[in-house]
């Protein structure tokens, strides 16, 4: 093989070894490089190392360092790292004469790599529209204090993670001192309306800034746990004749903590006896039924008996389960009874929703099974203190009604809301009816409930202008126009710049959270309202028209689907604050000469503006204009507003135009002449003409030196004038001599 470099014929060589491993635990802390090198005269081994942390060669990696003797320590640069990698360079002068390394070796001290730790994994549970707090911890082994930076990742929507101080406060940077344990708190929010069966699994993240490599996670699983709880109801009974069609309103309640498609199914203890169950409009056949969280559907039965049934009565159990766990269940008794059996029956008993003020009327029947004719004595009593009557069917009020043997007779039992009842109240009254012929008693159930509606406000939407820098206070009203007492839940459900806190106007604290939920709340009485703000902080570095949207939210936690929004909506505003226009110049000019002024504007604020300009002079002799900074071009009118201007400026800069002024010749004849000229301007900012400042120029014409008379000198009579001109203020001495140079 050919001595030497083969691809250029220099005289060198390089070699480049594998890469050195020190292993996931340690990392280089020190040491010692030496080697075993032949060098001839003219030759020469130079030992070259760098060190990474990757196994391939990347931005982790060091540059090549040179180490300059034998025996040298490792250098303080490739500390910190798992990786390690020699060069040789090979140098000589003659071919004959060429150096080699026998051996090379590293005495490495290491230590554990400098760790980032953030713990720990762990899970828990949280009801719907709750949260759950965990404390974190984080550490760092290093050797210097070290800012971290957290964040999320992974969490399931629907839900929300939010990282905090151990005082509440949103972060997203930790200041870490070696070996020292760091604690915050992850935040979960669970979804309004979860499945029974959802988890959310969240990453809280870290790294350094110094040094984004160094990281680590912890993982975060929280599990939905909750109440599944339902109600079917009434108990109920009625009675009806052989093939006719019996209906029985009922109802579904959902008292659980999930939304739940309630499965619904029934059985009859008689199959002489057909039944199904439809909506409440009775139009439409189910088998499920949708509800929310402390909602109501209802339903209704419908129990036909065959028109040759052998059975005289029937009881039909009307099952409900939840969907998400059919163990969970209720039901509820409906009694059909053929005519022929009872002897008095005052039935149906029923069940209506009414809202407050209305006039509530339950048609109700009296059926006499015995042979003779009855006189049935009517009578009630409820349990609400409301107005209510029994009636016949024409409207007049009755207390007891005739009815003929094997024969029904129909009354209405009238109940009369309050105008200002709440949502939820239930009045459960009993219709009695005794019969005079034996005494025998029945009673009808009728039980009423006030419809409860939610209506809540919001308001008013509002915009305001605001410089960079400074804090705006919105004031908003609460207001619940429903029938029953709210807690209603009020949050930042959109925004920039507004903080997350909202606040009552009265004490200035931050509204509680009443019910744990997680959001903050105003519990209000029907018809009445609460005043609130929230403060909207201008960024310093806020620019002119910029924008932001703060949408405020109120949600009924009575029908959680009841909302409404007011929408903040803040605008920068331009903001100037100093005007300078300089400076004020006193200049002497030789007549029949020309001069460039320079003046400038210096503006502070936080928009770039027009600056106008407003000038006048004294003299008409001198010809003078206003030019651009150049000196060149005439100033215009760049934004066509019949006045000249200097352009756009920029706050901050000085923004400089020229006065360009050209003196006349000097007038030897006249007796006297004009040696000074005033210049006043005026600069203002177009958008603010308010903030303005002068200028003044002044400018000396100074005259050539020249002395002459006119008139006749020697003529007594008329005299003789003499003109002298100097170009400058001071003494003179005036000698005339004759024509023969006498004086």
């Amino acid at each position: 093989m050919e001595i030497g470099n083969t691809y250029n014929r220099a005289f060198y060589e390089e070699y480049i070894s594998s890469l050195f491993y020190l292993g996931p635990d340690s990392v280089i802390y020190g040491g010692t490089v030496s080697w075993v090198a032949n060098e001839p005269e003219g030759s020469k081994v130079e030992v070259y190392l760098r060190a990474g942390n990757s196994p391939q060669i990347d931005t982790s990696w060091t540059n090549w360092v040179y180490i300059q003797n034998n025996g040298d320590s490792i250098p303080q640069t490739l500390f910190g790292k798992h990786y390690l990698q020699y060069r040789l360079w090979l140098t000589y002068q003659k071919p004959t004469l060429v150096p080699n390394l026998e051996k090379i070796s590293f005495n490495i001290l290491t230590s554990p790599p400098s760790l980032l730790k953030i713990f720990p994994d762990t899970s828990f549970f949280v009801h719907p529209s709750d949260s759950v707090i965990y404390e974190i911890k984080a550490v760092y082994t290093g050797e210097n204090n070290e800012m971290v930076y957290l964040y999320t990742q992974g969490t399931h929507a629907g839900w929300n993670a939010k990282l905090t101080d151990t005082t509440g406060s949103l972060i997203d940077t930790i200041l870490l001192i070696p070996d020292d344990t760091l604690l915050f708190n992850l935040k979960i929010y669970s979804p309004q309306f979860p499945s029974p069966f959802e988890a959310d699994t969240t990453f809280v993240k870290g790294y350094l800034i110094s040094n984004p490599l160094k990281r680590d996670s912890a993982m975060i699983i929280t599990s939905i746990t909750g109440n599944l709880s339902l109600i079917v109801e009434p108990d109920t009974q009625g009675v009806t004749n052989p093939g006719i069609t019996i209906s029985y309103p009922l109802r579904i309640i959902n008292t659980g903590e999930f939304k739940d498609s309630i499965l619904l199914s029934h059985t009859n203890s008689s199959t002489s006896y057909a039944t199904y169950i439809t909506d409440s409009t009775g139009a439409t056949i189910i088998d499920f039924a949708k509800t929310f969280p402390s909602d109501t559907a209802k339903i209704i039965l419908w129990v036909t008996p065959l028109p040759s049934t052998p059975d005289s009565q029937n009881t039909t159990e009307v099952f409900a389960k939840s969907s998400w766990d059919t163990l969970i269940y209720d039901s509820a008794l409906v009694t059909t009874y053929l005519y022929h059996l009872p002897f008095l029956m005052v039935e149906p008993d029923t069940f209506s929703y009414a809202n407050p003020q209305d006039t509530v009327k339950y048609k109700l029947r009296v059926i006499n099974n015995t042979d003779s004719n009855d006189t049935v004595q009517l009578s009630f009593h409820h349990t609400q203190n409301w107005d209510a009557r029994i009636t016949d069917t024409l409207g007049n009020p009755i207390n007891n009604i005739y009815v003929s043997a094997r024969d029904t007779e129909f009354l209405f039992f009238e109940l009369y809301t309050p105008q200002n009842v709440q949502g939820g109240i239930r009045d459960t009254a009993f219709v009695k009816g005794i019969s005079e012929n034996n005494g025998i008693t029945d009673s009808a159930r009728c039980i009423t409930e006030i419809n409860l509606s939610a209506l809540v406000l919001i308001e008013p939407d509002q915009q305001k202008t605001a410089p960079p820098g400074s804090s705006i206070t919105y004031y908003l009203k609460v207001i619940n126009s429903g029938n029953a007492q709210d807690i209603i839940n009020v949050f930042i459900l959109s925004t920039q710049w507004a903080q997350n806190l909202l606040y009552d106007s009265l004490t200035n604290s931050p509204l509680p959270d009443y019910n744990n939920d997680g959001y903050q709340d105003v519990v209000l009485y029907p018809g009445t309202s609460q005043t609130i703000f929230v403060n909207v902080n201008v960024p310093q570095n806020a620019t002119p028209s910029q924008q932001d949207l703060t949408t405020v939210q109120a949600v009924s936690t009575n029908v959680p689907n009841v909302w409404d929004n007011a929408t903040l909506l803040t605008t920068v505003e331009k903001i100037f604050y100093l005007l300078e226009f300089e400076p004020d110049t006193e200049i002497s000019l030789p007549y029949n000469s020309s001069a460039l002024i320079p003046l400038y504007a210096l503006f502070q604020g936080n928009s770039s503006d027009y600056v106008e300009i407003e000038w006048n002079y004294s003299d008409t002799n001198l010809n003078i204009e206003l030019r651009d900074s150049s000196g060149i071009n005439p100033l215009i009118d760049n934004n066509q507003n019949g006045n000249a201007d200097m352009g756009i400026c920029q706050p901050g800069d000085k923004n400089y135009l020229s006065l360009y002024v050209k003196t006349p010749g000097f007038n030897y004849s006249a007796s006297d002449t004009h040696d000074m000229c005033n210049i006043n301007f005026k600069a203002y900012l177009s958008s603010y003409p308010t903030l303005y400042d002068s200028a003044k120029v002044k400018i000396y014409l100074i005259p050539p030196l020249h002395i002459h008379n006119y008139a006749s000198p020697f003529s007594a009579k008329e005299g003789t004038n003499f003109f002298i001109s100097v170009p400058e203020n001071g003494r003179g001495a005036l000698e005339i001599y004759s024509r023969l140079g006498k004086k």
